[in-house]
This record gives structure tokens, sequence and C-alpha cells, in this order.
């Protein structure tokens, strides 16, 4: 009997230890193989059990002086900033100074009664306010304009609701930007020192921080567009247009440690701790966080649990975390090298801490494109993308990226190569609005009023609602 218990724990060790090795090993050949296939310049860093399972750095933090990226370089994390903006409002919440039930106009005296009466604390973190997305519309201005605190409660005063509070779902950088204010009216600190004083210290985050006009920060990567086979420095921008919303910068080992936070809940009360986990339903949890349920082939078994999600974007950077509770285990990604798909890294590397067979790693469809219509002719870029979708059904173009690497071009000055990737939009996507509305502006921006009004023309024709595209049609007729 004693012999067969010691064969079983024998087999026990050796299938444990074979999978961590494995999993180890399948993890450091995809990271070698998304420097190439995706190019991939950041860090990826998985944690678990509190312990680093793996981390590695690709390229450079700064191109022009061939600084390598370190486990503490900063980067901007953008929308990654939400979850540490929540996670300070919820040990608020546990230390009996705000309430989730609570309107926010107990904890914003300065806003307007009559806009947010009836939106709760709650609302803003689930993004239930029925608030505007970006204040910075009101007024139609750039991401380079420097906001002060009284601009920005100014601005959102002369907004408006877009649906009724806790009705429904609408992604607002605007309610984490009133989240920062209530952090800043309830610790009667700054933003930056409220966080440190919060999470940043008792973690000992040192490398994290709330991002200030005109500082200088030691170790922070610059951002850049790799556009065909060219770099650009991504463009300047002022995160005052999304303060507390994506204004913080943090290092993979700080955004590390902030995971197993959120994993272990050590700041919070078990209570609030389940409450910041909970799925609240539509893929959200308490605290702001995507969720939904992964299966998992370790431990002998397929294991159900729940993954908690977060993204950020912003000009020349990408971030992502995620989180695999029940197996304790997450994943952090910080890039400043665009464009990349922060839910391709999550998947490739994710299914494969979770016990699956690594998947094959190959270029994005959007790559091969931009490839081929910075190079090739329009006509032949459509037959290669139609002999591409019917070899591969699934994996067909999305305007957005394409709307986006269009505007990047646009951003850098390259013109004609944004009318090549407009123009390509409106082919394979001809009653999408959008597409036509871009390529006007590209086509204006070059000089080319007639076919650009004509674009917009169409544009409108598709959506009669284009506000934007009635403006510049009219703009231009009347001269």
């Amino acid at each position: 009997m004693k012999k067969n218990l010691l064969i079983v724990l024998v087999c026990f060790i050796t299938y444990f230890g074979w999978t961590q090795d494995n999993r180890l090993h399948y993890i450091s050949q995809a990271f070698e193989t998304v420097q190439d296939s995706l190019s991939f310049n950041g860090t990826i860093s998985i944690v678990q059990d509190d312990s680093i399972f793996f981390k590695g750095f690709a390229g450079f933090a700064n191109r022009e002086f061939r600084n390598e990226i370190s486990s503490t370089t900063k980067f901007r994390i953008a929308s990654l900033s939400k979850p540490l903006i929540s996670y300070a409002i919820h040990i608020l919440a546990d230390q009996g100074k705000v309430k989730f039930e609570s309107s926010i106009s107990h904890y914003l005296p300065n806003i307007s009664e009559a806009l947010v009466e009836k939106i709760l604390l709650k609302h803003l973190i689930d993004h239930s306010s029925g608030l505007i997305r970006d204040f910075k519309i009101i007024e139609n201005s750039t991401d380079q304009k420097h906001y002060s605190r009284q601009e920005i409660i100014s601005l959102i005063n002369q907004s408006k609701l877009q649906s009724v509070p806790g009705e429904r779902y609408a992604y607002s950088n605007t309610g984490y930007t009133l989240l920062a204010l209530i952090i800043e009216n309830i610790t009667q600190l700054s933003l930056d020192e409220a966080l440190h004083h919060l999470i940043f210290e008792p973690l000992e985050m040192n490398s994290t921080g709330h991002e200030k006009l005109n500082q200088i920060y030691d170790q922070f990567a610059g951002g850049y567009d790799k556009l065909g086979d060219v770099f650009y420095k991504g463009p300047y921008e002022d995160k005052s247009h999304v303060f507390g919303a994506g204004s913080i910068f943090s290092s993979a080992t700080d955004m590390s440690k902030f995971a197993s936070e959120v994993i272990n809940g050590t700041l919070l009360s078990q209570e609030m701790h389940t409450k910041y986990l909970e799925d609240i339903g539509g893929n959200r949890t308490g605290g702001g966080w995507v969720t939904w349920n992964y299966g998992s082939r370790l431990d002998y078994g397929v294991i159900e649990g729940q993954i908690l999600y977060f993204a950020g974007s912003c000009p020349g950077f990408r971030s992502f975390v995620s989180i695999y509770l029940e197996h304790r285990i997450a994943i952090i990604g910080l890039m400043n090298q665009v464009p990349i798909n922060p839910s391709d890294l999550n998947n490739i590397f994710g299914n494969i801490m979770v016990g699956f067979p690594p998947e094959e790693i190959q270029t994005p469809l959007l790559q091969k494109l931009l490839m081929k219509i910075l190079n090739e002719d329009l006509d032949d870029v459509q037959k290669f993308y139609e002999e591409h979708i019917k070899m591969n059904p699934n994996n067909l173009a999305k305007h957005y990226e394409l709307n986006q690497v269009g505007y990047m071009l646009l951003g850098h000055r390259e013109i004609e190569s944004a009318i090549k990737v407009f123009t390509f939009m409106t082919q394979i996507f001809p009653d999408n609005a959008n597409g036509f509305d871009s390529l006007g502006e590209a086509l204006i921006a070059y000089g080319d009023i007639e076919r650009g009004l004509n674009s917009y023309q169409k544009s409108l024709e598709l959506n009669p609602n284009n506000g934007n595209a009635k403006a510049i049609i009219k703009l231009y007729t009347e001269k």
C-alpha cells in the first residue's frame, strides 16, 4: 500500500513539474515569436501565486537613444488607469468615506446638481452614468490642450446626459474623471498624492504615478507608431483630457504588484474585496473590470474560473492586464509600439498559462494589408483580400482598425498614404459611413476639396445623422 502511494505521489510530482516546465518553455517560445510576427515592442510579465513566472522584455524604451526596456521602464498605461482609480474608491468606501449608493452630488459640490443628482457613485464605476464619453468634445479640442481642474468642471457642467443613469452601459472617460475629482475632494490631496497614499506606497509601486504637466520622469518610455517599415514618434498627448481616466504611468514590476493585490485584496476588507470582484452582469465586475468565465486543462481536468481583463490605448502605447482568479495567474502587457492588439497577446499567453496547447502565431491581417496598401496598387490589394477571405472566412478586416491606422498616417502628415488606407476601407466596406467621412477629411487635407466633399456627401447619404459631414459640406459650400 505504501509502495502504491509512493508511485502515485511520484507520478503527480512528475506530471506537475512537467506541466510547469512545459508552460514556461511554450511561453518563452511565444514571446520570441510575437516580436517578429506581431512587431511586439514592450514587456510581458506573468505572475502566479504572487511570484514571477515569466518576464520578457523586447525592443527599446527610446529608439532615439537605443535605451532597452527593463522591469522598471515607465509606460503610459492609458485606460488601464481605471481599475486603479476604482480600487482607490473601494478603499475609501471601506473607510466609510464614500458610499456606492449615494448621489455623487454629495462629493462634487462644483458640478451642476441638475446634471449629477441622479448619478450614483456605482454608476461612475460601471459606466452606466449616462455621461458623455469625453468632456473635450464639448469644445471639439485636441489631445494636446491642457485643462485645469476648473476648465474640466466647466466643460462637464456644459454637457448633457446621454441616457438615464443606471439604465445602460456606455463607456465614459468623463465618469472616471469625476471619480478622480471625488478622490481629491474626499482626501484633500492631489490625485497623485492620494493614489500614492492609498495604493502605490502600501504596495511599493515605486515607478507608478499620475502624469503631471511639464514633469520629467526618468526611465520613461517613448511611444512609437510602426506603419509599414517606417517608425514614427507617437504624437504628443496632454493627459489632462483623460484626468484619472487614462493619466497614470507604471512599470511591469509595479503592475504585477497591483495584479497580485487584486487577487489577494490585502488593502480591502474581505467584504469590500468580494464586492470589487463580483460579477454584476453585462460582463462587468463591481470594480469595473471586464469579466467572463474561462476553462483550464491544468490539474488533470478542465476547471472553470473567472477572468478579469482591462486594456488601455493612447498614442504610441497599448497595455493590458488579465487575471485568472481561480489559478491566481496574472498576465501584464505594456507596449510602446503600435499598432498591436492587446487581446491577441492575452489569448496567446493566457491559453498557455491555463494549460492549452500553444497556438500558431501569425502576422495579423492588418499588418499584411497595410504593407500592401502602402506599396501596391489598390486593385491588387483588393484581390489579395478577396482571396484571403475565401481561405479564411472568419478572419475579416476590421474597419475601425483600418480607420485608426489611416488617422495615424494623417497625424504624421503622410496624407497620400492615409488617402490610400481610407480609399481601401471604402472599397471593402462600401456601406460604412465612417470610412467615407475619414476619406473626405484626408482628401481635403490634401487639397482635393471637390473629391473630399463628394466623399462627405456619400457619408451623409449612408448616415443622414452625420453632423460632422453636414458641417464640413456647409463650411465649404458657403465660402
